[in-house]
């Protein structure tokens, strides 16, 4: 167990890292966005709880011991957004266009005389 400095940046990112992993876990589990939104209060206040201990003895034994919990209780399945990789709906609708395509489909380039000419 390596005591780390309280204030410390290294610090400061573990918490930050396990604010996200904590929340992206509880996404994980709460598919319904309104449920989410009733949790998470309750997960901000927990770390809001212990967010002015100077100890770094016990800062330290705090932060492995919610790391511990994170590991233990994250999600069996995590939640895929539909259009994303993994998703049911990714590529759905085929490759997206090139950039050489999209150029090719440009109104604008193609007659901008017309276009602005009143």
């Amino acid at each position: 167990m390596t005591i780390l400095n309280v204030g410390s940046l290294a610090y400061k990112r573990r918490i930050f890292t396990l604010y996200k992993q904590t929340l992206k876990n509880l996404r994980d589990q709460i598919a319904n966005r309104n449920e989410f939104c009733l949790e998470h209060p309750r997960i901000r206040a927990e770390f809001d709880m212990y967010m002015r201990v100077k100890d770094p003895e016990e800062a330290t034994f705090l932060l492995e011991r919610a790391e511990l919990h994170a590991v233990t209780f994250k999600a069996p399945v995590p939640y895929f957004f539909p259009e994303e990789e993994g998703g049911v709906a990714f590529m759905r609708y085929g490759n997206p266009p090139t950039p050489e395509q999209v150029k090719g489909l440009s109104v604008l380039t193609e007659r901008p005389q017309d276009y602005y000419a009143a």
